[in-house]
């Protein structure tokens, strides 16, 4: 669809501007030989990569050593292996493919590092879909020194990362030479191409090297859900070499300057843009901070609601001065014929002080008692204005 072209588009422009190159894949080995970079004349560095003494393991001084693969004694030195830096990230050493389609083109590549950032793009031959990375290993990021340099590859891939168990090529005598006691078998399974299908082969390798193979399932989740991951997808770019991967091979690139994403913190932080592997910690601070926000927002809320649910109670219960006023005069008014009535009909076994309501008997007597009253006063008028006559 237009929106996926046009999300295409944005997302490889960006990569482009960010120094990204897309769409390669990666596989894996571990053939003991003496690396390429450790030959002198090898790339623009301090000094070429190191090689070791297949016999006593120390590294060796002499940069021409002929390799152990070709009769000679220099050969990769176990501690070229990969290592885990924390969930996320990985370090280690890999040979380049120099078809030249993604900018790998050879020697001058030796000692130079690369951050591989893990993409889920998955292998296709037109009619099927296959390996590629786990779910789990996605947006994981490795930063890789190159060592090796592998002119029998083409297409898209481009690093060969050095993975003990992971398969020894066309290269089978270096280990047998290297480690003594051990059969080519006991390398990658008796699987030149691909190496052991499972952590369990692992165990097969010499001791020293057990760690590192077992860091391909473990981190790199080889082959461990549906085919995943195999031959995984990276996007890439040239990053300033750690000192955790320079210490390891004695060799610095010449041009290792600030032009390149420093990642010497564990980190890979670009010297313009800031810090992009930092992107998801800063979004997750934004996000706390909102939150935190929020809820600061709904404990202001809470509390105003509760003093306005005090003072509308508050108000509810008082009566207005006013009103009080005229309640009072009422009652006083109303209390006034009942007082007469108590007068008139009151009880002398009532207690003093205390007035109490006649029942409607006593209010009727009381009454009448009135009317007779008034009826003896105007007979004794009338009878007086007649016995006054002449």
């Amino acid at each position: 669809s237009l929106a996926t072209l046009m999300m295409a588009t944005v997302t490889s422009t960006a990569s482009a501007a960010s120094g990204w190159v897309t769409g390669t894949w990666t596989t894996g080995y571990w053939d003991c030989c003496k690396p390429s970079c450790a030959w002198k004349g090898k790339g623009k560095v301090s000094k070429p990569v190191d090689s070791c003494d297949s016999q006593t393991g120390e590294i060796l001084s002499e940069a021409n050593e002929e390799s152990v693969c070709n009769g000679g004694r220099a050969a990769t030195c176990t501690s070229n292996k990969p290592f885990m830096v924390n969930s996320n990230l990985s370090l280690g050493f890999a040979a380049v493919a120099v078809s030249g389609e993604h900018g790998l083109t050879g020697d001058v590549n030796c000692g130079q590092c690369y951050e591989l950032k893990f993409t889920d793009e998955v292998h296709s031959d037109g009619t099927w879909s296959w390996g590629g990375s786990h779910s789990d290993l996605v947006g994981k990021r490795m930063v890789i020194q190159v060592t090796n340099i592998g002119y029998d590859v083409s297409g898209d891939h481009s690093f060969d990362i050095m993975i003990p168990g992971a398969g020894q090529g066309v290269f089978t005598s270096g280990c047998t030479i290297q480690f003594p006691g051990y059969s080519t078998g006991d390398f990658d399974c008796d699987n030149r191409k691909g190496g052991c299908s499972n952590i369990s082969g692992c165990s097969r390798l010499p001791p020293v090297m057990q760690d590192a193979c077992r860091w391909r399932y473990e981190w790199l989740q080889w082959m461990e859900k549906a085919g995943k991951t195999n031959n995984p997808y990276v996007d890439f770019r040239r990053v300033k070499c750690p000192q955790l991967l320079t210490q390891v091979s004695g060799s610095v690139p010449d041009d290792d300057d600030a032009d390149f994403p420093d990642c010497s913190s564990g980190w890979c932080k670009s010297p313009a843009s800031g810090d992009d592997s930092n992107t998801a910690i800063i979004v997750l601070l934004v996000c706390v901070a909102c939150i935190c926000f929020a809820a600061c927002a709904v404990w202001l809320w809470w509390r105003c609601r509760s003093k306005c649910e005090r003072a509308v109670r508050a108000d509810s219960t008082q009566v207005p001065v006013d009103a009080a006023g005229s309640e009072a005069q009422n009652q006083s008014q109303s209390a006034t014929p009942v007082a007469a009535m108590v007068k008139v009909a009151g009880n002398a076994d009532e207690a003093p002080g205390i007035a109490q309501v006649p029942s409607p008997a006593a209010q009727a007597a009381a009454q009448a008692a009135a009317e007779a009253q008034d009826m003896h006063h105007a007979r004794a008028h009338v009878s007086e204005r007649f016995t006054a006559q002449p």
